[in-house]
C-alpha cells in the first residue's frame, strides 16, 4: 500500500519490476552484512564449523573487517570504468563477484576461505552502491522516483534482518544457498534495457537511448516521450565539456605533477557553478551514512545498551532496532513523493538531534552515578529507535538526492568518489568508537554526532534544492540559476540601523499626541512634509510620510468629517490633470515633492512666516535644519540608469526598482549606491520625526 503508484501504466509496472530484480543485490548484501553477528560466535567456539577448526579473536576482526577494505577497492575499481560501460553492466558484474563469494563460504575448509569471501563481498558491494541508484532514479519517471529509489534500502534493511535469522537457524555450509537463489532471480536484469540518461552519452548509441526510453514508459503518449527525451539531451548538454573525466584526472594527476590545473578549476567555478554547488552538497549530506552515528550504534548495540544496566535483554532491543530501521525504509517510499526530499530531511534531522540529545543525557546521568528510577528506562529505548528510524532515513534519502543533483556524465567518477570516503569513514568510525567511548563516555561520542548533525541541518536547509517531481535538467537548471542580490539595507547601514526603530517610536508619539488632542499648527506639519519630499528628491530618495501624516495633521486641526478627503482628493486630480505635462522633465519624487506643494502650500507668505516666527514655534530647531541640509546637500548623487522606453513607472519605487534590474554599468553603480540612497532617506525621515515632535509641543 505505501508503494502504491497512481496512474499505472505498463510502463511503471516494468520499471517497478526492473527496480526489485535489481535490489536484490542489496538484500543478499544485507545478509551479507548480518552474517558475523551470528557466525563469527560459532567460529570461535570449540565446536566450530571449519575442518581447521576453531578462528582466533584477531582472525575474527579480519574476518569483520576486509569487507571495509574490499568496498575501498571496489569503488575504486567500478569508479573508474567509463561511461559506455552503462549501469547494467558493471551492477551485473557485481553479482557475478557476490556468486562467487557465497560459493566460497559454502565451499569453506579454513579461514582463508572467509578472508578472500569478505573482501569480494566488499568489491561487489563498491560497485553496487555506485550504479544501483543511478540506474533505478535513471529509468523512473519524476513522480515515482522516490519511491522506486527505496526500494533498494527496503531490501537492505530486509536483507539483515533475513541474515540474521537464517545464519541462525542454518548451518555455515547450508546458509549460503538462500542468497544465491536469490542473485538468480536478480540475474534476470539482463532482460532489461540500460539507462537511457548513460546510453545518450555516446552519440553512437542515441538510437538505443530512444528506444530504452520508451521501452520503460510504455503506453506513454508519444509526444510526452519526446519531450522527456529532449529534456534528457539538455541534460547532458548543460555540463557541456566543462567537467569531464579527463579533468578530474588531470587534477589528481596535479598533485604530482603542476599542470592542467588551471584549466581545470576555471572550468569547474566558471562553467559548471552548479556542478561545483552539488558536489559540495553531496559532500556534507553523504557523510551522514557514518557522521549521524547510527550505523555504528547499531553495530555495537549490545554493548552500548548493556552499559545503561537496563532490566532488558540487550538482544531483544538489537533485533526489535532492526525493524524498526525496516519500517522507516519503507516509510520512507511513501514519504519522499508525498512530502519531498527536503522536508522529509530536515524533519529526520530535527528528529536525529532531539534524540541523541536526550539519549546522551541518560548516559551523563549515569556517568555521575546519580541512580535513575526503573521505570524511566522507556527514554532511552524511545530515544534509541528514534535514532534507528531518523538515522536509516538519512543514509537512504541523501543517496537519492546525490543522483539527482550531479550530471549523468559525472556520475560515475563522483559516486565512486563519495562511495570510498564512506566506507574509510565506516571503519575509522567502527574502529575508534569503543576507545572513544572508553576515554570520553558515550554520551561524549553521542553529543558528537548531534553536533554534526545541525551542522547537516543548517546545509540541508539553506542550501539543498527540493528536487521532488523535477527532471534532472530543471534539477541543473536550479542549480546554476544565480539569484538577483537586493541591496542591503544592514550591511550598509550598520550600527545606524537602530535609528529605525527609534524613528518608528517617535513618529508613533507624534501622531497619538496629536489624536489625544494636543494643538498644533497644520500649515507647519504641511510644510514639513512637503519641503521633506522636495528636499529628497535631489538625493534620489523615495516619498514618505504621506496619507498617514496628512490625515493625522488634518485631525488634529479640526477636519474631521468625510468632506476633507474629498476635498484633498480633488485637489490632487486637479493638479495632475492640469500640470502633469509641466513636470514631465522631472524625476519621479521631485514630481511627487511639487504636486504636494502646489495642493497643501498654495499662500508663500505662509511659508515664509513659518519660519520667521519665535523659536518654540519654528519648523524645526537648528540643528536638525543644519542636519538635514547638509546630508541633502553635501552627499554625491548618483547616476541614473537609462530608462526604457514606453515603460509604465507609476510610483519611485518601481522607478527605482527598474534602474537595479536594468542591464549595463549604470545600474551596477545604481545598486552599489542604493544603500546611500536609503540612508539619506532615513535622514529626512529623521527631520521630519523631530518636525513632528516639536509640533506636538509635547517633547
Amino acid at each position: 500500500m505505501l508503494l502504491k503508484i497512481p496512474y499505472v501504466t505498463r510502463g511503471r509496472y516494468l520499471q517497478l519490476l526492473c527496480s526489485i530484480c535489481m535490489s536484490l543485490s542489496t538484500l543478499v548484501f544485507g545478509i551479507f552484512v548480518s552474517w558475523p553477528s551470528q557466525t563469527l560466535p560459532k567460529l570461535l567456539s570449540k565446536d566450530s564449523p571449519l575442518a581447521s577448526g576453531p578462528i582466533t579473536q584477531w582472525e575474527a576482526s579480519l574476518v569483520n573487517s576486509l569487507v571495509m577494505g574490499g568496498g575501498v577497492a571496489g569503488s575504486i575499481v567500478f569508479g573508474l570504468l567509463p561511461n559506455r560501460c552503462g549501469r547494467k553492466w558493471p551492477i551485473i558484474s557485481a553479482g557475478v563477484i557476490m556468486v562467487v563469494s557465497w560459493v566460497l563460504i559454502a565451499t569453506a575448509e579454513n579461514v582463508n576461505y572467509l578472508y578472500v569471501s569478505r573482501f569480494f563481498s566488499g568489491l561487489a558491494a563498491g560497485g553496487i552502491r555506485i550504479f544501483i541508484s543511478f540506474y533505478i532514479c535513471e529509468i523512473a519517471e519524476n513522480r515515482i522516483r522516490g519511491a522506486l529509489a527505496s526500494i533498494s534500502g527496503i531490501s537492505f534493511s530486509l536483507g539483515m534482518l533475513l541474515g540474521s535469522i537464517i545464519t541462525d537457524s542454518l548451518p555455515l555450509h547450508i546458509a549460503p544457498y538462500v542468497p544465491l537463489a536469490l542473485l538468480g532471480v536478480f540475474f534476470l536484469l539482463i532482460l532489461f534495457p540500460d539507462s537511457p540518461h548513460c546510453l545518450i552519452l555516446n552519440d553512437s548509441r542515441v538510437v538505443q537511448a530512444e528506444e530504452a526510453l520508451k521501452f520503460f514508459r510504455q503506453m506513454t503518449p508519444l509526444d510526452e516521450i519526446a519531450q522527456e527525451f529532449e529534456q534528457i539531451k539538455k541534460s547532458r548538454d548543460a555540463t557541456g565539456n566543462s567537467v569531464t573525466f579527463q579533468d578530474f584526472c588531470r587534477f589528481y594527476l596535479f598533485i604530482f605533477k603542476n599542470t592542467h590545473s588551471i584549466r581545470f578549476l576555471k572550468s569547474l567555478i566558471l562553467g559548471s557553478r552548479g556542478v561545483l554547488k552539488g558536489i559540495v552538497i553531496i559532500l556534507f549530506i553523504m557523510s551522514l551514512l557514518h557522521f549521524n552515528g547510527i550505523q555504528t550504534l547499531g553495530t555495537y548495540s549490545v554493548i552500548v545498551l548493556s552499559q545503561a544496566g537496563t532490566s532488558l535483554n540487550p538482544n531483544s532491543v538489537t533485533s526489535l532496532f532492526y525493524t524498526v530501521q525496516f519500517v522507516s525504509y519503507v516509510s520512507t517510499a511513501y514519504i519522499l513523493d508525498r512530502y519531498g526530499r527536503r522536508l522529509t530531511m530536515i524533519m529526520a534531522l530535527i528528529t536525529n538531534i532531539l534524540c541523541g540529545l536526550i539519549f546522551a543525557l541518560y548516559y551523563y546521568i549515569l556517568n555521575l552515578e546519580i541512580s535513575i528510577p526503573q521505570g524511566c528506562e522507556w527514554i532511552l529505548i524511545l530515544s534509541f529507535y528514534g535514532l534507528a528510524a531518523s538515522g536509516i532515513i538519512l543514509i537512504n534519502v541523501p543517496t537519492i538526492i546525490s543522483t539527482e543533483l550531479i550530471p549523468t556524465k559525472l556520475r560515475s567518477m563522483t559516486g565512486a568518489t563519495f562511495v570510498t570516503l564512506q566506507w574509510l569513514d565506516g571503519f575509522a568510525m567502527t574502529e575508534f568508537f569503543l576507545p572513544a567511548t572508553e576515554a570520553f563516555g558515550i554520551h561524549s561520542c553521542v553529543l558528537a554526532f548531534a553536533f554534526w548533525n545541525i551542522i547537516e541541518l543548517s546545509v540541508v536547509y539553506f542550501m539543498l534544492p527540493e528536487t521532488r517531481g523535477k527532471s534532472t535538467h530543471e534539477i541543473n537548471e536550479i542549480l546554476n540559476k544565480k539569484k538577483n542580490k537586493e541591496p542591503c539595507l544592514i550591511s550598509e547601514l550598520g550600527a545606524s540601523i537602530a535609528l529605525v526603530p527609534i524613528i518608528a517610536v517617535l513618529g508613533n508619539v507624534a501622531i497619538s499626541k496629536a489624536f489625544g488632542g494636543s494643538g498644533i499648527d497644520a500649515t507647519r506639519e504641511l510644510v514639513a512634509l512637503s519641503l521633506s519630499n522636495v528636499l529628497g528628491s535631489f538625493v534620489s530618495s523615495m516619498p514618505v510620510t504621506g496619507s498617514f501624516s496628512r490625515s493625522a495633521v488634518n485631525h488634529a486641526s479640526g477636519v474631521r468629517s468625510p468632506i476633507g478627503g474629498v476635498y484633498t482628493g480633488a485637489l490632487v486630480l486637479l493638479a495632475l490633470g492640469l500640470l502633469t505635462k509641466s513636470w514631465s522633465s522631472l524625476s519621479s519624487s521631485a514630481s511627487f515633492g511639487a504636486s504636494e506643494i502646489v495642493v497643501f502650500i498654495a499662500p508663500l507668505s505662509t511659508v515664509v512666516t513659518s519660519f520667521g516666527g519665535p523659536r518654540s514655534t519654528r519648523l524645526t530647531d537648528d540643528a536638525a535644519n543644519s542636519f538635514a541640509g547638509l546630508a541633502a546637500l553635501y552627499t554625491r548623487k548618483p547616476k541614473s540608469a537609462t530608462t526604457p522606453a514606453n515603460s509604465p513607472i507609476s510610483t519611485p519605487t518601481q522607478r527605482l526598482r527598474m534602474k537595479v534590474m536594468a542591464p549595463g554599468r549604470s545600474s551596477r553603480r545604481l545598486q552599489r549606491h542604493s544603500g546611500r540612497i536609503t540612508s539619506y532617506s532615513i535622514i529626512k525621515i529623521t527631520a521630519e520625526m523631530i518636525t513632528a515632535l516639536r509640533a506636538a509641543r509635547g517633547i
